[in-house]
């Protein structure tokens, strides 16, 4: 009876599990690592899951079962091993390294021995949970987990957007949220239900980007620069037109996958030259756009200045033209300007000021 009830309980989280599961399985068009790593998120959520039924169903006996541990422990475990899976989602453009999971295996290691130090929790005879004098180490783990997520994803803004920050925001939010109902309200299932649903929702948030970005930069693609630049005609904003030099030549004498590291080098000299106030898009094969809300022709010269600057570290170069509107200008006359601008520039080709 109480397995039953455990189970409907959970019914429609396990089948959004299978559902999800079913989804990336045979979603092969999307990005095939990020596929692994929701894969492994569910995978975790799904486990964490079994246990919480099975810890409910012993909970429910009067004599204490050494199963009790064992799931209690799963429990804990899973629970900050699915945050950290969402934190190495997270950091998927960053090659998170396996530091990530070093606060996991703490919370292993404590949890799968106290059934003999007491350190976070023990039962007494009577079957009663009580907590050790570290029993909220996990919940602190697990709350530094969701702080360094969002402290990520701030950090990479550029490289993400506020979009994705907004549903970690929200990842965040659900997961302390059910996490403190669980604690002080001594429910159940709630942590689970809300990582199947933030893992969904960030699923499908990532898979609809798809459409929006450049699968070999990240850059925003040529569709996301023409929506923003109709928005930008409303207001003063500089446009700069980047245009990779030698793009052909190093495809035909050292093939495309060199000519592949030249175009995502200078994606991130452009990148790490105006993370505050451009946004860089890839609107063609060897051509890159930089818009700026609001920036002068000293800011656009500026950020021209730091690309270059970053791209002599590299082998790489490219040519440059900026032009600005004061909000009273059609985005693609300003457009055109830059474009001229930048073949002027090019005319001068090999440079690299």
């Amino acid at each position: 009876m109480i397995l039953k009830e455990a189970i409907l309980a959970n019914f429609v989280t396990l089948i959004l599990l299978f559902g999800l599961a079913f989804v990336i399985l045979f979603n092969r068009d999307y990005d095939k690592r990020n596929n692994r790593l929701f894969f492994a998120f569910i995978t975790i959520v799904f486990l964490l899951d079994i246990s919480d039924i099975g810890d409910y169903c012993l909970t429910a006996q009067d004599v204490l079962s050494p199963w009790r541990y064992v799931t209690s422990a799963l429990g804990y475990t899973l629970r900050t091993a699915s945050l950290a899976m969402i934190v190495t989602i997270v950091m998927r453009r960053e090659k998170p390294t396996i530091l990530i999971w070093i606060p996991v295996a703490i919370v292993a290691l404590f949890v799968f021995t106290s059934p003999w130090t007491h350190w976070v929790f023990y039962f007494d005879d009577d079957n009663l949970f009580i907590r050790g004098p570290i029993g909220y180490l996990p919940h602190v783990i697990s709350l530094i987990y969701v702080v360094f997520g969002i402290v990520m994803m701030i950090v990479m803004l550029k490289k993400v957007g506020l979009g994705e920050i907004l549903v970690i925001s929200f990842i965040a939010f659900i997961s302390i949220g059910s996490a403190l109902l669980e604690v002080l309200a001594n429910a159940h299932f709630l942590i689970t239900g809300a990582m199947v649903v933030s893992c969904t929702v960030y699923y499908i948030f990532l898979y609809v980007n798809v459409y929006k970005r450049d699968a070999l930069t990240g850059l925003l693609n040529r569709r996301s620069f023409y929506s923003r630049g109709e928005d930008l005609a409303k207001s003063p904003f500089a446009v700069v037109s980047i245009d990779l030099n030698g793009l052909k030549a190093l495809n035909d004498s050292q093939g495309h996958q060199e000519g592949d590291l030249a175009l995502c080098a200078l994606a991130n000299a452009c990148l790490n030259a105006g993370k505050k106030d451009f946004v860089v898009y890839r609107t063609g094969g060897d051509e890159f756009v930089a818009l700026g809300k609001g920036v002068t022709l000293e800011g656009a010269e500026a950020f021209v200045a730091q690309t270059k600057r970053n791209l002599a570290k590299t082998p790489y170069m490219a040519s440059f033209g900026c032009a600005v509107s004061t909000g009273h200008e059609n985005f693609d006359t300003v457009l055109n300007r830059s474009d001229e601008l930048m073949y002027q520039d090019k005319k001068n080709y090999p440079h690299r000021e």
